[in-house]
């Protein structure tokens, strides 16, 4: 009895044996072998990946073209949109040289306003396109827009002191006043600059961060 079961034993492990040696044969026979590294395979996988890598960047600057062709689209019908406006404004207030100033100076800032946005819309989806991230974009916007703030703040007291000038009337054309020590006739009244004619020519050219009172005077008959 023993010996009948020490047979078993035996004849089960060699069994074992002999079904992993041939498991691993298959496996073996079924694996493929590597291609080197100048085969053909590796060859035409590199192709495909440059092919690949070709067909992306042309597809990017087609989509950058198209970006930048919309963008130029919108800022002319943008651009004819406001001249358009203006343009009726003009004709509906001829003979008065103030209000002719205030809409020039109206167009000029919504021109401007509309250029800067739309480039500024456009460049930022190409480069969302080519894969610069949007986080980086808005750190270096913040950036750039800070040190710009900081080296022009005299432009921006300008600006804010022009519009008040222009759309509070507090300056005519052709009035004759004080602003400061300079007395003369207003001959213009700019976002960053107010010129005027002194009784004996001169021009006096005022930055208007500098106007800090006007005086309106009578004309010397």
């Amino acid at each position: 009895m023993q010996a009948s079961n020490l047979t078993i034993y035996c004849y089960n492990i060699l069994s074992n044996g002999v079904a992993s040696s041939t498991n691993a044969e298959v496996a073996a026979t079924a694996a493929p072998p590597a291609a080197p590294q100048g085969s053909i395979g590796a060859l035409l996988a590199s192709r495909w990946l440059e092919l690949a890598t070709y067909r992306e960047m042309v597809e990017h600057l087609i989509t950058s073209t198209i970006i930048v062709g919309i963008a130029l689209l919108i800022g002319f019908i943008l651009e004819t949109i406001v001249r358009s406006t203006c343009r009726i404004a003009r004709e509906r207030r001829l003979g008065r040289p103030s209000q002719l100033k205030k809409i020039d100076t109206l167009q000029s800032i919504l021109l401007s306003v509309a250029r800067y946005t739309v480039a500024c819309i456009a460049v930022f989806k190409v480069l969302l396109l080519w894969g610069v991230s949007s986080q980086s974009l808005t750190v270096g916007g913040a950036i750039i827009a800070g040190a710009v703030g900081f080296g022009s703040q005299g432009l921006v007291q300008d600006m804010i002191t022009g519009f008040g000038l222009l759309f509070e009337d507090q300056l005519q054309i052709g009035d004759f006043v004080q602003i400061g020590d300079k007395t003369g006739f207003v001959r213009e009244v700019g976002l960053r600059v107010v010129k005027l004619e002194g009784l004996d020519g001169t021009e006096h050219i005022l930055f208007n961060r500098t106007i800090t009172s006007v005086s309106n005077l009578k004309p010397p008959v």
